[in-house]
């Protein structure tokens, strides 16, 4: 048995659904006298019982789902929203919103790696109980929850302390301190060296392909996102077959200024498409798309000038009709505008911005600030995001002729980690952030 499997294994059993599934009823013994049964009728003595259905198994990270696009496939109303506050032992960093339940757990991951766990139960705040009480310090937690059993997926002792595991089917992939890609199934461990970037977040599409940044540069000196390095290539997998699907290299002076490709539907033709931001010194940065096999389909226009950053929220139908939609949050760091493009044949052409708010913070890697969902129950997806000073969280809906701030909800501090919601099983959903103050504000929307 490879030496990581014997590691990975009740991981693997928890994804698989085996964990709780019911055994299939004896059929009758050899010998035993028959029943007689009904003509027409099967004999019920002689037929297996059906076998239970697996259960399911929901995937959480600090941007919602494995495919890193942060607009979340959930709907309701948090406008009038009720806030609980919990108090934790240290300074948020993460937190994973588990939908499903009744009541959405929140994984949280403070400064120092503590995890911590809580559910709000009847507007009473209730700790969870984990396995795992701590990760390395600025670790994202990723989280498995099969019928209400919530863990944190323990990642491989030579996995990169910078990002989290993924899962895909059986497989858990897994970024290593040397840059290899590793991928561990039931029965067998293969290892890609792609040189991948250190904090480089896996992305997941929806039938299993893995895009990771790799080929890490300090050849544009922004160095805005926690270290000098940022990525020289997109690389492709297919976990399946442990093999690089595509491998793109992103010719000079350009680099991928980011930590994640993620996979968007930008067309609205069920086939997901990467979101990159490419930036130089010359022009600074512009949003980009590929296709599946690696091939650049579209460019947005660059900002016009080095050492300025668009920070990809994702796309989704947050036009004031449903249409699709790539967002982003321009220049955060220096007045920060959050700007809405159609892709146009081979463009991603601007169609709407609003400025005053931000979705990072000069140095960290904690690029997950925004997040995208319908919040305010007309259908259509809003976009959540800190003000400037990050007192407060913007909602802002589009209209057919720009962008409308429908409110703020005031945060109690100085906002530190990214935004999480969940839905509950009855379709409400929640909003958690986490200020500087170790409060973890929680609004329970309907």
């Amino acid at each position: 048995m490879p030496r990581y499997v014997k590691l990975i294994l009740p991981v693997l059993v928890l994804i698989g659904g085996c964990a709780g599934a019911a055994e299939p009823a004896p059929t009758s013994a050899v010998g035993a006298t028959p029943t007689t049964a009904t003509a027409g009728e099967p004999d019920s003595e002689t037929l297996p019982a059906p076998r239970a259905p697996e259960p399911a198994t929901v995937i959480a990270t600090v941007t919602g789902t494995q495919s890193g696009n942060r607009v979340y496939d959930v709907s309701g109303d948090l406008v009038v929203a009720n806030a609980v506050d919990i108090e934790l032992t240290g300074r948020p960093v993460w937190v994973v919103g588990v939908s499903g339940a009744r009541d959405p757990t929140w994984v949280v991951a403070t400064e120092d790696g503590t995890i911590e766990a809580w559910a709000v139960v009847d507007g009473r705040a209730d700790p969870t109980s984990l396995e795992l009480d701590s990760l390395p310090p600025g670790t994202p937690p990723l989280v498995a929850a099969t019928e209400g059993m919530v863990r944190v997926v323990v990642p491989p002792p030579d996995a990169s302390p910078l990002t989290h595991p993924v899962i895909v089917g059986e497989d858990l992939v897994y970024i290593t301190t040397d840059g290899s890609l590793e991928i561990i199934g039931a029965g067998a461990s293969s290892e890609l060296p792609i040189d991948a970037l250190p904090d480089g977040r896996l992305s997941v599409s929806s039938d299993g392909l893995v895009s990771v940044l790799a080929g890490p540069t300090n050849r544009y000196p922004h160095a805005v996102l926690g270290d000098d390095l940022e990525a020289s290539r997109i690389v492709i997998i297919d976990p399946g077959t442990a093999s690089v699907v595509a491998d793109v290299t992103i010719d000079e002076p350009n680099v991928v200024e980011g930590i994640a490709a993620p996979w968007v539907d930008a067309d609205g033709d069920g086939v997901e498409e990467l979101l990159v931001t490419i930036s130089n010194g010359e022009v600074g940065a512009r949003l980009a798309l590929l296709d599946r096999m690696g091939e650049f389909i579209a460019d947005g226009p660059p900002i016009g000038r080095g050492n300025r950053w668009r920070n990809q929220l994702g796309a989704g139908p947050t036009g004031s009709n449903g249409e699709i939609e790539v967002i982003d949050v321009r220049v955060p760091h220096i007045g920060g505008v959050v700007e809405y493009f159609r892709l146009q044949g081979a463009e991603l052409v601007r169609v709407a911005e609003q400025p005053g708010y931000t979705s990072h913070g000069i140095g960290s890697r904690n690029l997950d600030w925004a997040v995208a969902a319908d919040v305010t129950g007309d259908g259509r997806v809003d976009v959540i995001v800190p003000t400037q000073d990050r007192s407060a969280l913007g909602i802002l809906s589009r209209t057919t002729d720009g962008v409308a701030v429908v409110t703020e909800l005031e945060l109690p501090g100085r906002l530190t980690s990214n935004l999480a919601l969940a839905e509950s099983s009855g379709g409400s959903i929640a909003l958690a952030a986490g200020t500087a103050e170790g409060i973890l504000r929680i609004w329970l929307g309907r």
